[in-house]
């Protein structure tokens, strides 16, 4: 077996070149059918098994899923595999192919799969295969994201909701407005807790939650939001020094550690500084 203990400059040049052919491949919105239901064959033999003697599409890994299910008759828990939502390790193997290491070309048909096509889910008897999602919403970091509908979407309309990376109900996607304060605070992931509070507005919350006013200074209004189960929520109010363009003033809603309890801690916090280090003579 060929073994690699460093690699050359012309390798170390072409890993972000790999990383980002693969990231395009995980993030891919199109599918290949027939070369999906080619690969098959090929994928069942590369593990020593004899191809299966249907090939089934469903819309979404939830169809699919479900029918895997179905016909296994509840005695195995379905295993897909996750086509191109399996980039992130077969990039690796991709690259050491590249490189010589030729025991990585047994994933070739794994890797081709990944290319073209999304989850499936192979049995003895049939492979069921599902398509690449028909949309994908990210944010600029990446993650997925999308404020007005699903982030990632199939053709038969199943998908999930995301913002910023982060799972949340339909609702606080689709209808923010409907969301109650005892709904966000009995959410147990304080990941979604957040976002339901981002997207239902801060202030909202604060004076519908009954949130206590604990200290006001020149720098702002210091609330505070007893949670059962979490730490509290300690949010500074602050107002824009500069009018808006049809000259309304803006009020921020600020959140900080629930160790801090005047604003003008509060205030200095967010610019990463001490209380005795912000004094700004005048604001912009």
């Amino acid at each position: 077996m060929k073994k690699i203990t460093k690699l050359t400059e012309e390798q170390e040049a072409r890993l972000p070149e790999i990383a980002k052919e693969w990231i395009d491949h995980g993030l891919s919105i199109k599918t290949d059918r027939a070369k999906a239901e080619s690969l098959v064959a090929a994928i069942y033999k590369a593990g020593d098994l004899e191809p299966p003697k249907d090939i089934i599409w469903c819309e979404s890994p939830y169809e699919g899923y479900k029918l895997c299910k179905e016909m296994l008759d509840g005695d195995e828990r379905p295993l897909p595999c996750y086509g191109s939502h399996d980039a992130h390790w077969l990039a690796f193997y991709s690259a050491f192919l590249e490189f010589g290491i030729e025991e990585c070309a047994k994933l070739t048909p794994l890797m081709e799969m990944a290319k073209c096509s999304g989850w499936f889910f192979p049995m003895d008897e049939a492979c069921i295969l599902t398509p690449n999602p028909k949309s994908l919403n990210l944010d600029d970091r990446g993650r997925l994201h999308c404020l007005d509908s699903k982030a990632i979407e199939y053709e038969d309309g199943w998908g999930l909701y995301y913002v910023h990376g982060v799972a949340v109900p339909e609702k606080v996607v689709e209808a923010p407005e409907t969301l109650t304060t005892d709904e966000i605070e009995a959410e147990q992931n304080a990941e979604v807790r957040r976002v339901m509070i981002e997207r239902f507005g801060m202030e909202r919350f604060l004076s519908e939650s009954g949130a206590e006013e604990i200290h006001k200074d020149k720098w702002g209004t210091l609330f505070r939001k007893e949670l059962e189960g979490d730490e509290p929520i300690v949010t500074v109010k602050v107002r824009n020094s500069t009018p808006e363009p049809d000259g309304t003033v803006k009020d921020y809603f600020l959140r900080v550690p629930s160790t801090i309890t005047t604003a003008h801690e509060a205030v200095a916090w967010t610019f990463s500084v001490d209380k005795e280090e912000y004094n700004p003579v005048v604001e912009t």
